[in-house]
């Protein structure tokens, strides 16, 4: 099967609009056949996540399980990943990783020349916050987050003139990276257009749930390995309630509650079982072929 099947067949679970917020039907395959070759030829990849819900005065569920699962299976591919969250989110984010077996290494950060000491030559943002043409951070309920948020897509500014490109994943349209998409945006939901992020991508994965997305980008690498570099239903339910116990909230809902963007529990696990149902199927193995069982 060649590669744009199998992208389409992950776009069909995680981006085919089942959470009615419409920005992933401005996703397109060749965005993710171009996320692929940009983490294909990169070697140090630093993944940028994080959003903290102001209203909940907490970080939310969607992003850090993502980007937790997506960079670790990067060093099971070989790179070298780091994880980064600003300080309002990285208890959250710790309590994730220990909660996943060969968790990847984190870094607290608050300002871009953090991330960039680590000489990342890759940037990769998993629903984080970007800042919208008036140079402030807003939700989707057009709150301006700017207080809570440190700028850590000022990485994504500089990154053009260091020649580090940059992957970003997101849900609404308001994520770092996600300017690609503004225009069209705005133009589909007019009252949104004040909320919508100004900064763009190499490559911009519009998705349901952005956690769901970064899960779908290391099933289409695992399939380019042919080994399992991913994570399963019941992992995923661990990361789920350490992350719940360490005071995340559902973004939506804004409840402290073992659910993403208003999905339930059950929902978390399906997508995960049926993207690995994907890549079993692609690659034809049985499970002592699959790589680590994350049981």
């Amino acid at each position: 099967m060649d590669t744009p099947t199998r992208i389409r067949s992950v776009m069909d679970l995680v981006a085919s609009g089942r959470s009615r917020r419409g920005a992933s039907s401005f996703g397109e395959v060749q965005d993710w056949a171009d996320a692929l070759r940009l983490v294909d030829g990169a070697s140090r990849i630093a993944v940028v996540t994080g959003f903290y819900i102001l209203e909940a005065e907490a970080a939310e569920t969607d992003g850090p399980g993502g980007a937790l699962v997506l960079a670790r299976a990067l060093e099971r591919d070989g790179k070298r990943s780091l994880v980064v969250t600003d300080s309002r989110c990285f208890d959250l984010l710790a309590a994730g990783a220990a909660a996943l077996d060969g968790a990847p290494s984190l870094l607290s950060a608050d300002e871009a020349r953090e991330i960039w000491a680590w000489s990342p030559d890759l940037l990769l943002y998993v629903e984080r916050p970007g800042r919208c043409p008036d140079g402030c951070f807003r939700n989707m309920r057009g709150s301006d987050i700017s207080p809570c948020t440190a700028p850590l897509d000022d990485a994504a500014l500089e990154a053009p003139g260091r020649s580090v490109p940059i992957v970003a994943i997101g849900d609404g349209g308001n994520e770092a990276g996600m300017g690609r998409f503004r225009k069209g945006l705005a133009l589909k939901y007019p009252s949104f257009a004040s909320c919508l992020c100004d900064i763009t991508a190499d490559a911009a994965l519009a998705v349901d749930v952005s956690n769901w997305g970064a899960y779908g980008l290391a099933v289409l690498l695992s399939a380019e390995r042919g080994l399992w570099l991913g994570h399963s239903p019941d992992e995923e339910e661990r990361l789920l309630r350490a992350l719940a116990s360490a005071g995340a909230v559902d973004g939506l809902t804004r409840r402290a509650e073992i659910t993403v963007d208003g999905f339930s529990l059950e929902a978390q696990r399906e997508i995960v079982a049926s993207l690995k149902t994907l890549w079993t199927s692609w690659m034809g193995v049985t499970s002592s072929r699959s790589g680590p069982t994350d049981a």
